[in-house]
């Protein structure tokens, strides 16, 4: 029997993985190890996550979460490379772009593991981010790529990570596809009510550090977004992310802001409740790429507050709209004339099977 390590540190990775866990569990040929780094950890939203998701119990817990950065990525490659000497299994997988992706790729490599990635390819192309550097230096140690997007393989071909005999390119579209086919129809309606009254608004999520850190950048941000909810209407509402709760204790510009009555800050939310958010709202403005895609999915008109993205399909097939921070490209976003686009066709197919079906003929 194989032995498939599925490696999880943060709440998008729990979504990814989610999909992937269920073919995985249902192959008796495949034993499913799955590990939490706790690079982000909160007990009451983890437990949440896990059942909601039908996620596996973590076999094995890494705490992770004491660190930060390069401390971080340290502290998880040497405890991750004591687990995998431990239980020696036949294959790694990560995802994305966090210090766990990197911590595992780096401890399986040194391990002789070999890895899978799962969102292979994305690049914003900016240096800044530290999920840049990760999800390159990851790619550069996997095996297998799997690339979300046409895109995506382009990268990897420009950067000389071609399919050989050892490594393999798999073009495999989005394992979020899998989550929103799986749990997109079950819609709380009387939760968002709750949130909402009932009123017309936004879904906003802000959680980048180029974001929440910067005062020059966060604070025209919210403003321009209070305008722009003003103009249609609406509210924004706020699940709010710890580096964010962070800044808005500790910032009197932002809390005033946030308790002008135009925003509705409430704390994390749950994937099943996000979702219905996500649903029942007029559009969705983020920051994160996997809201990004869910939204598009979902048929919302997506602000990508960031001045690029990874997910250029989305932007290409007039679903996902770059804006930043400036308010005259939300006014042009929400333009009625510009309806959300169609869903490109590689993201409307079923990824996880392609991923587990990939290794296992690898390794058989």
């Amino acid at each position: 029997m194989l032995k498939i390590v599925n490696l999880v540190g943060a709440r998008p990775q729990f979504i990814k993985s989610a999909g992937i866990s269920r073919v995985i569990q249902s192959d008796p040929e495949i034993e499913e190890i799955y590990v939490h780094s706790g690079q982000h950890y909160d007990e009451e939203m983890s437990e949440q996550f896990f059942k909601e998701l039908a996620l596996p119990n973590p076999h094995h817990h890494l705490n992770g979460g004491n660190f930060s950065g390069q401390e971080q990525i340290e502290y998880l490659t040497s405890k991750f490379s004591i687990l995998l000497e431990e239980i020696a299994p036949d294959a790694l997988i990560v995802y994305g772009d966090t210090n766990t992706t990197l911590s595992g790729a780096l401890a399986a490599s040194h391990c002789g593991v070999p890895i899978a990635h799962v969102e292979a390819g994305l690049r914003s192309y900016n240096r800044s981010m530290p999920e840049e550097y990760n999800r390159v230096k990851t790619d550069r140690l996997a095996k297998w790529l799997f690339c979300p997007t046409p895109t995506s393989v382009l990268n990897l071909k420009k950067e000389g990570l071609l399919h050989t005999a050892w490594r393999k390119v798999i073009m495999c579209g989005d394992v979020q596809f899998d989550n929103i086919k799986h749990f997109g129809q079950q819609i709380d309606h009387d939760f968002v009510k709750q949130l909402t009254g009932g009123g017309k608004f936004a879904l906003l999520t802000v959680h980048r550090n180029f974001n929440t850190d910067r005062m020059d950048r966060l604070i025209p941000l919210l403003s321009n977004i209070r305008q722009l909810c003003r103009e249609h209407g609406m509210r924004a509402l706020m699940p709010t992310h710890p580096r964010l709760m962070h800044v808005i204790e500790e910032n009197k510009e932002v809390a005033e802001l946030v308790n002008s009555g135009d925003f509705i800050v409430v704390p994390p939310v749950s994937y099943g409740e996000v979702i219905s958010l996500m649903h029942d709202s007029e559009c969705v403005m983020t920051d994160s790429g996997g809201l990004t895609k869910e939204a598009s999915l979902l048929g919302k008109k997506v602000l990508v507050l960031r001045t690029e993205t990874e997910w250029t399909e989305w932007v290409d097939a007039g679903c996902a709209f770059v804006v930043d921070t400036e308010l005259d490209e939300m006014r042009s976003a929400m333009d009625p004339a510009r309806p959300p686009g169609h869903i490109p066709d590689e993201f409307q197919k079923p990824a996880a099977p392609v991923v587990v079906e990939a290794i296992k003929s690898d390794l058989l």
